[in-house]
């Protein structure tokens, strides 16, 4: 869960929630009285999207083998993620509430970033790490409280560039993320 801190702003607040803007909030007795305490914080829980609720179909049409799904526990964090695999390519999905894309931009590692629209969505597209060629790309989508991060493996053996393969499985993948 994602904790948004919201603050009052103010007499500004208390007017607009009292509706008087002018007059001043008043009782049911017609007097004019002060204006209710209002808490300066209220703490909204939002739910983390989990990856491994994916559809079977969803994983074959994206060429992965949905029994090979593994839940891969990061200690400490609130992320999730789930790996399936396919005959080129290992897939982790990484949901992340307490990042941003931003934050994917600014990591020391990551690099060749690439806006991009993905079934209608927008997308960053990146490389992580020293490797040339690399064997990894990642799609990332910003959704409510965090980031989806698509993370496409290539496995050595394989002729087709990372980047084709996670074009591929990233466009049929966005139809299994929430709005």
């Amino acid at each position: 869960m994602v904790k948004l801190r919201v603050k009052a702003a103010g007499a500004a607040t208390v007017l607009a929630i009292c509706g008087l803007a002018v007059v001043g909030c008043s009782s049911d007795d017609g007097k004019t009285g002060s204006a209710p305490a209002i808490p300066t914080t209220v703490a909204v829980q939002v739910q983390m999207w989990d990856p491994c609720t994916m559809s079977d179909d969803l994983i074959r049409r994206a060429g992965l083998d949905p029994t090979t799904k593994q839940v891969q526990p990061i200690p400490s964090t609130r992320s999730k993620i789930c790996r399936w695999k396919g005959v080129d390519v290992i897939v982790d999905v990484l949901s992340q509430p307490d990042r941003t894309i931003q934050d994917l931009r600014q990591k020391g590692d990551n690099h060749d970033f690439q806006d991009v629209l993905v079934g209608g969505r927008p997308a960053l597209m990146y490389t992580s790490g020293a490797q040339t060629p690399s064997l990894t790309m990642d799609v990332a989508f910003s959704l409510h409280g965090g980031v989806v991060d698509l993370v496409v493996i290539k496995r050595s053996e394989s002729r087709r560039p990372a980047v084709d393969s996670a074009r591929q499985i990233s466009a049929v993948l966005v139809e299994g993320l929430p709005q």
